[in-house]
């Protein structure tokens, strides 16, 4: 640590800064920045936030800086405010750091426990049911912050599950317990990450509007949290998808796909296949730039989807038939594929998917459908 703020402190000094303005910037005494940069004491985890982001232009050293700080930093809460940031931030390779280091620390064990099943679905290693079934094995404990954890990841449980009306008690529950934080910090953090979940809640309702909203008021904050506001721009360019702008939706998730391949290990992440798959359906469900498709980086339904359109449709079944299989159902979005690859079940599937989506409360993919059999009735 002390290394790290020697380097924060050199970089001050040898161009020429005034350290007194940091430290009326950042809201501490001249004294207390001294002593943090001079190493006789740990800085607030938020504060060096501050002070790196009046210090650096280059947001990448900044990054690098945050998680080499959250990395080192040894108090008890300064830790626990590192694993909210970096959930919000997307560095999944730090909060894995942090829970091999901390997994037995007593004061932390309780967070620890959330943030290691967080991570399996930020790292793509488990979702939806089964990672579901894993939080509800936690013991429950009094404590806001961590049972906001749990309601938030229990949110994307449902979402990954393609249950969206049962996202919303798990919502309403980390909406009712936020203002019960009393860390300003932490709280900043599940505000954001809430909020991005409340976007695409929205969205789901099909109130576009109201999504687009709020995820515009992640992109626009200043909390330096990519992932979160990746996550923010490709629900906002899926909000286009049905709107006949199908181009400013594409703008948005290919920003959205750039700004991931910013965070660390991108390519290991959720994420990375969620936005690419998005991207995917918006060229096959409107036929363009197909060749642009990453087809290593979208779902197996996506895949099926392409070849029912415009491949192989023996091949598209057999994709679907696996899924079918796998999961022992199919969902709606699946549904969708098969009518495309089954043309002569096409208005038995097409109604299928309609059942499938209204079921779980995905109105807004429901007018895909609906157009898809109005449509056939024409013909």
């Amino acid at each position: 640590m002390k290394k790290l703020m020697n380097e924060v402190r050199d970089f001050i000094d040898s161009n020429n800064m005034v350290r007194n303005d940091f430290a009326i910037k950042i809201g501490v005494s001249n004294t207390t920045l001294g002593n943090g940069l001079n190493g006789k004491f740990e800085m607030k985890f938020e504060n060096f936030l501050k002070l790196l982001n009046e210090v650096y232009d280059n947001q990448r050293e900044i990054r690098l800086k945050i998680k080499k700080f959250a990395m080192k930093c040894t108090s008890d809460l300064n830790v626990k405010k590192s694993l909210f940031y970096c959930q919000a931030a997307g560095e999944y390779d730090t909060i894995q750091y942090l829970i091999r280091k901390y997994k037995e620390n007593e004061n932390l064990q309780k967070y620890i426990d959330v943030f290691e099943l967080f991570n399996k679905r930020n790292r793509n290693e488990t979702r939806g049911q089964e990672l579901s079934n894993l939080v509800n094995k936690l013991t429950r404990i009094e404590d806001v912050d961590r049972q906001i954890l749990i309601e938030l990841l229990l949110t994307v449980c449902m979402y990954d599950h393609g249950n969206y009306s049962a996202m919303l008690p798990h919502a309403d529950n980390a909406r009712n317990a936020i203002p019960k934080v009393e860390n300003k910090f932490i709280k900043q953090c599940v505000e954001l990450y809430f909020y991005e979940r409340q976007a695409y809640i929205q969205l789901l309702n099909n109130n576009v509007s109201e999504s687009r909203r709020i995820a515009n008021k992640v992109v626009e904050s200043s909390f330096n949290a990519l992932i979160t506001k990746a996550t923010a721009l490709c629900c906002i360019g899926e909000s286009y998808i049905f709107s006949g702008e199908i181009l400013k939706a594409e703008k948005y998730i290919l920003e959205s796909i750039s700004l991931l391949k910013e965070v660390s290990s991108a390519q290991k992440t959720r994420k990375y296949k969620s936005f690419h798959t998005t991207l995917a359906f918006l060229y096959i469900e409107h036929n363009f730039n197909l060749d642009k498709i990453d087809f290593t980086a979208i779902d197996k339904a996506e895949i099926a989807f392409f070849e029912a359109k415009y491949g192989d449709r023996n091949l598209a079944i057999k994709l679907l038939n696996e899924l079918l299989e796998e999961n022992g159902k199919l969902t709606g979005f699946q549904w969708y594929y098969y009518a495309y690859a089954r043309p002569e079940k096409r208005i038995e599937y097409l109604n299928n998917a309609l059942l499938e989506l209204a079921k779980n409360g995905n109105i807004y993919y429901m007018q895909a459908i609906r157009e898809a059999l109005t449509k056939e009735q024409v013909s």
